[in-house]
């Protein structure tokens, strides 16, 4: 199936091809089959840690979403396992929504700990909010550098933090009290 695509689809609708959501073990084939002049973005599953360092060198624009862990993916992770391990990276955007339905108030983050965390973006700001919604029994963590650069923003709620969204043109709001 591999071969069939990289032989006969890719080369008919390259100049189409705006997203890729690849898994590691193809992502090279597909990737050098053709050019991509369109291509925008690129999800990467099943991928090892040192592969992904060796590809995330000098600028980086991350989207991470997360479900179902007992914890928010918060800075103390995206630090410890991501930047610390990208000594090269000289530019660093990223989005990172997690939810929980296992949430506990008493240990979510608050914004002047986030603030700390990320105190050597300093051509960054940082924005952290954390919703609550006890009728879903679920909280959701987003994270995000400003300015935000990704074309959609998925789940907002009443909460919203504010802020100018240039490159937004996709929207969706997210309200139990409705």
């Amino acid at each position: 199936m591999l071969d069939r695509l990289c032989l006969h689809i890719l080369p008919e609708i390259h100049q189409k091809i705006q997203w890729f959501d690849l898994e590691s073990r193809s992502m090279k084939r597909i990737l050098l089959t053709t050019p991509y002049p369109n291509l925008y973005g690129i999800s990467l599953y099943n991928i090892q840690t040192e592969t992904a360092i060796g590809l995330f060198t000098g600028k980086l624009d991350l989207c991470l979403i997360v479900d179902g862990r007992k914890t928010f993916v918060d800075g103390n992770d995206l630090k410890i396992n991501i930047i610390n391990h990208m000594s090269k990276l000289y530019e660093f955007t990223f989005n990172i929504r997690s939810s929980s339905r296992f949430y506990n108030e008493v240990n979510l983050s608050s914004n002047e700990y986030m603030q700390e965390i990320f105190r050597n973006f300093k051509d960054k700001q940082i924005i952290h909010y954390v919703d609550c919604f006890p009728k879903e029994k679920e909280a959701r963590c987003l994270i995000y550098s400003y300015p935000y650069k990704l074309n959609n923003y998925y789940g907002v709620a009443n909460n919203f933090s504010g802020g100018i969204l240039q490159c937004v043109r996709k929207v969706s709001l997210f309200d139990e009290r409705v």
